[in-house]
């Protein structure tokens, strides 16, 4: 008799094991979720109501309801061996099924993502394994209770995100306070950027001009967050005269903390535009985030300021500080009165090999592609001056310039075939840029995307424009995403695109095989903006 007590607690035991082992999967899968929603509880709660699907474990629950049931009915024979040994059948199925899908941007083990899936594991696990010890007559109920944790482990790490708010938050106070002594020791030479587009190129641009004569270090990838750049201080600062800050804002207040974190010198604003309005709500909201870059600047600062916006010039005007404007010309060759103490490129020239464009009497040249490209090495033009960089040594830095991975980036591939890599993100200001340079190609021109998003209540319309400006330049257009890319298609028809010449597929990986069928010589393929896990279909 003991030996079956026994026997029946350790078959239990093993049964939790397995289906535990199906709830860590989905824990982690939904985490990596989490983390790209930057463990922001409303973000993901709303990926979760958005993707039912994803979030729900179809395959555990029909098989769990199908054993559940089959359990009812041997209990009233008395018949738990069998049940409990489907249950570990079915659980040893799930634990061979638990297989990782490909991931765009890849999961990392940080430190919070480690405290987060040890407590959400730590919920279920502990009184499930303390009630399976101590008796096994309840054997449904906790095959039950499995089934709802696996079905919620959404809400489950919503719910321990919350519990570990505080030491969150404990941890974060440790890095500021860390970073922020480092940077009173140290005292760099800040230079911040933001704006609704462009940030991230014109901090590589100005770390290579300013590297010509400082030790220069910038924030790396996309650590334009308080904690992002709270990270590269304490890892990464050392004894560099120059550091060039990204920052970016969820909402309004964030771009002020950094300032306040790393107290830049010299503020840039490369532009304000619609992106990002599902989280700012207004283009106020964005305006006023924004340019706090500019207010929190001291006395003595110097503000560079994205002339060819009109919303940035605007504001402007409310800048008592030293402020240096940058802007192309609107017509070639032309001088205006407006472009007095602005750095004005003119004469600009643009092919598949590069930029040529002139300031004042020195020709620059660049293999970047796009007119933007200009306007952000403006910025960067604009920076090295005002540090006391000879022309000539930002003449050969610009000459230098080399693409930045997935913003524009032009690939030659040994067959001919030329691919301009636009995939790290997408706006209305880009895409045209974007479609700009696809069309300087000679061959067939093949539009590969999933359309622009976070554009609010703008989304259609701005997508449905994309759409229209794509018949003007395309050959062949491949929509990832056949729901997000509705407005684009209907863009598209609207300017009576062959419909034959549209195809529509639910991954970039089934994008990529479809290319394969038809690619040629001679063809340049743009991949505008690759959604992030999150959005996939």
């Amino acid at each position: 008799m003991q030996s079956w007590i026994f026997l029946n607690k350790l078959l239990i035991l093993i049964a939790i094991f397995l289906w535990l082992r199906r709830f860590v999967f989905q824990t982690n899968t939904l985490l990596h979720i989490f983390q790209l929603e930057g463990y922001r509880n409303k973000r993901f709660a709303r990926w979760l109501i958005k993707n039912p699907k994803r979030a729900f474990d179809s395959e555990s629950f029909v098989s769990g309801a199908i054993i559940f049931f089959i359990g009812l009915f041997l209990e009233s024979f008395n018949l738990r061996i069998i049940f409990l040994i489907l249950w570990i059948g079915s659980g040893i199925w799930l634990f061979k099924r638990c297989k990782r899908k490909k991931q765009k941007k890849p999961f990392v083990w940080t430190a919070r993502a480690k405290r987060l899936i040890v407590f959400s594991i730590l919920i279920p696990l502990i009184p499930l394994s303390v009630i399976a010890f101590f008796t096994s007559s309840l054997f449904l109920l906790y095959f039950l209770i499995l089934q709802i944790f696996i079905q919620i482990a959404g809400i489950n790490l919503i719910l321990t995100n919350i519990f570990l708010f505080p030491i969150e938050k404990g941890f974060n106070l440790f890095y500021l306070i860390k970073a922020r002594n480092k940077m009173k020791k140290l005292m760099p030479m800040v230079i911040g950027i933001t704006g609704s587009y462009g940030k991230t190129s014109v901090k590589h641009i100005i770390g290579h001009i300013l590297s010509k004569k400082y030790k220069t270090l910038i924030t790396k990838e996309s650590y334009n967050t308080l904690m992002g750049v709270c990270k590269v201080i304490n890892n990464e600062l050392k004894d560099e005269e120059v550091f060039v800050v990204e920052m970016g804002a969820y909402k309004r207040g964030d771009i002020r903390k950094l300032c306040k974190l790393v107290r830049p010198k010299i503020g840039v604003l490369t532009g304000i535009g619609i992106q990002h309005l599902e989280r700012f709500k207004t283009i106020e909201n964005i305006k006023k985030a924004k340019f706090e870059i500019i207010l929190s600047l001291p006395p003595s600062g110097i503000a560079i300021v994205n002339n060819d916006d009109e919303v940035c010039k605007g504001l402007m005007n409310e800048v008592k500080i030293k402020k240096v404007g940058y802007r192309m010309s609107l017509e070639s060759g032309v001088r205006s009165l407006e472009s007095e103490g602005i750095i004005m490129a003119e004469d600009v020239e643009m092919d598949v090999s590069g930029i040529k464009f002139r300031v004042g009497e020195t020709m620059f040249q660049t293999g970047l592609l796009g007119r933007h490209n200009v306007s952000n090495i403006l910025a960067g033009i604009a920076v090295a001056k005002e540090l006391g960089i000879e022309i000539k040594k930002i003449k050969e830095a610009i000459e230098e310039l080399s693409f930045i991975p997935h913003r524009l980036q032009l690939i030659r591939n040994p067959n001919n075939v030329f691919v301009l890599d636009d995939s790290y993100n997408s706006n209305p200001v880009g895409v045209d840029e974007a479609l700009s340079c696809l069309s300087l190609f000679k061959g067939r021109k093949i539009l590969v995307t999933p359309g622009m998003i976070e554009l609010g209540i703008k989304e259609y319309e701005e997508n449905k424009k994309f759409g229209k400006k794509a018949a003007d330049v395309c050959d062949i257009v491949i929509l990832v995403g056949e729901k997000r890319t509705k407005p684009i298609f209907d863009g598209l028809m609207e300017k009576r695109f062959q419909e034959k010449n549209i195809i529509i597929v639910h991954s970039l990986e089934m994008a990529q095989k479809e290319l394969e069928k038809i690619i040629k010589p001679g063809d340049c393929i743009l991949f505008e903006n690759d959604l992030p896990d999150t959005y996939e279909e």
